[in-house]
């Protein structure tokens, strides 16, 4: 017989398994033999003898958490805090006024001031004994404010809590209307717009013109209406808060610069040649030296 020479294979083309050198064990495989084969998850974990599968499903919320409730953000976690906001701002048997509400819209609900008075009128709205008094008058009750928190706060994450207040009761989605109603608010306290105090005219305009570029940026469906995803994937919301904590309007040149507001207006005057407050084909058709078509126009 002969023999096979160095390097070369036994008969059949198998070769035969060499044995460990000694003093080297085999290399670890990195797993246990308790751990579960590559590909396939872990068991489930038991709980009193049953097993239990990991939440992966919440109603009300999007992926990734979206829409998910703040922690430490329920009505027995803060009842303390609201109850101290009551008892040392409160001055009037009926409730907090506006100039003392601003606090809690602050400190408690994380609102820009601005949405000092809308709050206040949601909450009288919806949980008031009496209809909504004038805006001098109102006052509100430690009680409705507890009430309000439970259902509009409590299950809601800050996306959501903006996009409820500044919508209509009963409403799915937010019009234009609803945003004059913050920009008014804004322009009686905002230290950048006090200029604008004795021109309701412009006043009007500057809240309108901001409305409309809110609505044109967010609702990207042109549907004219924004709903709660359309708002969640703005930067609306970190406007708000720019507008809120800069004295110079000017610098928030999103949405709410009035340097832009008065570049569109003079442009829109340019226009309207007859001033009626209304842009008709025929102006439009001298824009920019009529360089538009009449296709485009149409």
């Amino acid at each position: 017989l002969l023999h096979p020479g160095p390097g070369s294979s036994p008969p059949g083309g198998r070769v035969r398994p060499l044995s460990p050198r000694p003093g080297i064990s085999p290399r670890p495989s990195g797993r246990t033999p308790t751990s579960s084969p590559p590909g396939r998850l872990s068991p489930p974990l038991k709980v009193d003898g049953r097993r239990q599968l990991p939440q992966f499903f919440v109603p009300g919320e999007g992926g990734r958490g979206r829409g998910r409730r703040l922690e430490g953000e329920s009505l027995e976690t803060k009842r303390g805090d609201i109850e101290q906001a009551w008892k040392h701002l409160q001055t009037s048997p009926e409730g907090l006024e506006p100039a003392q509400f601003v606090q809690v819209v602050r400190d408690l609900c994380g609102f820009p001031a601005f949405f000092n008075r809308p709050l206040m009128r949601r909450v009288l709205d919806l949980y008031g004994a009496k209809p909504t008094a004038p805006d001098p008058e109102l006052r509100v009750p430690l009680d409705c404010f507890m009430r309000y928190w439970k259902e509009e706060m409590e299950p809601y994450d800050g996306v959501d809590r903006v996009f409820r207040l500044i919508k209509q009761p009963g409403a799915r989605t937010i019009g234009r209307q609803d945003f004059v109603v913050l920009v008014e608010e804004l322009l009686l306290f905002h230290p950048g717009l006090q200029f604008l105090s004795d021109h309701t005219e412009f006043q009007e305009k500057y809240a309108l013109t901001v409305a409309t570029r809110i609505l044109y940026t967010v609702n990207t469906s042109r549907t004219g209406r924004i709903t709660a995803r359309e708002l969640r994937r703005s930067n609306l919301l970190e406007a708000f808060q720019l507008v809120d904590e800069d004295e110079d309007i000017n610098r928030v040149t999103l949405y709410f610069s009035y340097e832009h507001f008065y570049v569109l207006y003079c442009r829109f005057w340019e226009l309207d040649t007859d001033h009626d407050g209304a842009v008709s084909r025929e102006d439009l058709m001298r824009y920019g030296g009529h360089r538009l078509s009449r296709a485009i126009v149409d």
